[in-house]
């Protein structure tokens, strides 16, 4: 066979290889998928501003005392080109979510108070009573990595060496993640609130592909390659990682379940604690109080039936004190409903269970259950896991059962 023959014939077989299985990979929409999961906490960065609102609700309708809070000067001190140097805006627009007549938010700005001095302005300013401060304190990047490379050498010549055909597909997955350290300070002490801290994480995602085919003759060839890639954006990964966190943040502070603004089960176990323990410091009387209320914010239809007696009951419950027989009926009706199998005599366990289950937010607007797919459940509950991506080895929970 003449060398012309032969390069005809290569070329030929090139091209329908090209042809059948394209030169540009393309990333399949269940691979978007995933990594849009990565790089996103929850549903979508309207959950957050949703929940971030909730609960400036809550503290500016439901707390009597005023607090003015200031954010430090939060910076990226783990390095990395890739994220923002300086977020303290980030937190300040999420801070400004949650405020109101009694949460206030004060920014420092050091050079405008200067400025505003020298020139004979204002002379006073509002000082705060707590400091957010914290920092960007981890970037591991390419931390997760996984990568499949295929080749095929080919001899086309009965035994020569001198005609090859090869080709090379390349496969691969990178996960950077990044933590973030925020507390809070009384600044009238400088000294950090305890149980008002939180350590969170988010992974961002890289897809890359590669394909590349090529013919050779006695050291004359040609070569056709192609290459893509995806990832998830890492400053839209840090504005969630700060928003969610801020949300936790604060809720601490308030002993408010912020998980439940999300539609979520899975508590925050230092929040849930302080709860209890305020509650079981009450006497008898005021822990019914307590149940009532809580009883009231949920919803069991039009009637509920004491199935002992057969009586129907339906409306709110007045919080006298006393659990007469309306309030041990829709009791067992919230124990019904949420499968809870703690007793009447453990009041502590049954606050727990009410405030674990409390419909707040999007919970509230769904009748007691979050307005989410399974899919996105799915996902969120991937998130509280914290599962790897790879191994699907458990890694430290960021809220874990109560």
């Amino acid at each position: 066979m003449t060398m012309q023959k032969q390069l005809f014939i290569g070329l030929c077989i090139l091209a329908l290889i090209a042809g059948c299985s394209g030169v540009a990979p393309k990333i399949t929409e269940d691979e978007r998928q995933e990594i849009a999961a990565a790089g996103i906490a929850y549903n979508t960065d309207v959950v957050y501003d949703q929940a971030l609102a909730l609960l400036g609700a809550y503290i500016n309708t439901e707390t009597s005392q005023q607090k003015i809070i200031q954010p430090k000067a939060i910076a990226n001190v783990a390095g990395g080109q890739e994220l923002p140097m300086n977020i303290t805006d980030m937190v300040i627009t999420g801070l400004s979510r949650l405020a109101g007549n009694k949460f206030i938010v004060a920014p420092f700005d050091p050079e405008y108070i200067l400025n505003d001095a020298s020139s004979g302005g204002a002379g006073s300013r509002i000082l705060p009573q707590i400091v957010v401060g914290g920092s960007i304190t981890e970037f591991d990047k390419e931390l997760d990595m996984k990568s499949g490379d295929s080749n095929l050498d080919t001899v086309l010549d009965r035994g020569e060496p001198d005609t090859n055909l090869s080709a090379q597909l390349s496969n691969g997955m990178k996960f950077s993640r990044v933590s973030l350290d925020l507390y809070l300070i009384d600044y009238r002490t400088h000294t950090v609130i305890p149980g008002a801290s939180v350590t969170n994480t988010i992974s961002i995602a890289e897809i890359e592909k590669g394909r590349e085919f090529a013919f050779a003759i006695y050291g004359n060839g040609l070569g056709i390659s192609g290459k893509i890639k995806h990832s998830e954006g890492f400053h839209r990964a840090v504005r969630n990682l700060v928003d969610y966190s801020l949300l936790q943040l604060v809720g601490r502070y308030y002993n408010f379940p912020y998980w439940r603004a999300l539609g979520q089960d899975e508590i925050d176990p230092k929040v849930m604690a302080s709860l209890k323990k305020s509650f079981m410091m009450k006497d008898e009387r005021g822990q019914h109080i307590v149940l009532q209320h809580l009883l009231n914010e949920y919803s069991f239809g039009d009637s509920v039936v004491n199935a002992a007696t057969g009586r129907s009951f339906s409306g709110k419950i007045i919080p006298n004190g006393r659990l007469e027989e309306k309030s041990l009926t829709y009791i067992e009706a919230f124990k019904a409903k949420y499968n809870v199998k703690t007793e009447m005599a453990d009041m502590g366990g049954l606050y727990a269970a009410l405030i674990r289950y409390l419909p707040i937010g999007a919970a509230k607007q769904a009748g007691g259950q979050a307005p989410v797919s399974a899919g996105q459940a799915d996902k969120m509950r991937d998130f509280l896991t914290n599962k790897d991506r790879f191994g699907k080895v458990p890694r430290s929970q960021a809220i874990e059962g109560y």
